[in-house]
């Protein structure tokens, strides 16, 4: 549950008044976790390390945010607006990114198992080493999107639109690719296996 004063504060103060607060109390980690910060302006929030378990970010602004090493497990991050915004190391297993604008986020060395960027616009989205086994990519747009080394087994990629990908090192084991669009995609050395008829 999360912590009544940090809900508070995220509520009301601005980007700086936050990060402030952030920066003059370091040994705090905010817990928000089942909030309902739906719509919310947190562009430019330091969220680093924050717990947001299943916190509703429903149609925020987190452009620019700092979400680095936050968990965000079974969040639900429907059509958020997150240009520019740093998901790299997180925990967001089971997260739902449904329709969300997150065009040049980093999401390197996360967790995304299981979660669901379906609709998605992620162009030019870092997922470096990312854990996107299960993931549900379907329909989303990912041009010049880098998934350098990361992990896709299993993941549905159906439909999206993927021009100018980087799969490099990427292993690939029974994803779902059928209807997408691959234009000037790479695919170097990549771990993939063929099931038998």
């Amino acid at each position: 549950m999360a912590n009544l004063q940090h809900l508070q504060y995220v509520k009301t103060l601005s980007a700086k008044q936050w990060n402030d607060w952030r920066q003059d109390n370091p040994h705090i980690v905010p817990d928000l976790s089942r909030a309902d910060l739906s719509g919310l302006n947190l562009s430019g929030f330091n969220l680093k390390e924050a717990d947001l378990t299943q916190t509703n970010l429903s149609q925020a602004n987190l452009s620019y945010a700092n979400l680095s090493k936050a968990t965000l497990s079974k969040a639900n991050l429907a059509r958020v607006y997150a240009e520019d915004a740093d998901f790299s190391v997180t925990n967001a297993q089971d997260a739902n990114f449904f329709g969300a604008y997150l065009v040049g986020s980093d999401f390197s060395r996360s967790r995304l198992l299981g979660a669901n960027f379906q609709q998605a616009n992620a162009s030019d989205c870092f997922f470096i080493t990312a854990k996107l086994t299960y993931a549900c990519l379907r329909k989303g747009i990912f041009k010049k999107a880098c998934f350098l080394e990361a992990n896709l087994q299993e993941a549905d990629l159906g439909e999206a639109i993927l021009i100018q990908a980087d799969f490099s090192l990427a292993r690939l084991e029974n994803a779902n690719f059928i209807a997408a669009i691959l234009t000037g995609v790479i695919f170097e050395d990549l771990q993939v296996s063929i099931a038998s008829a």
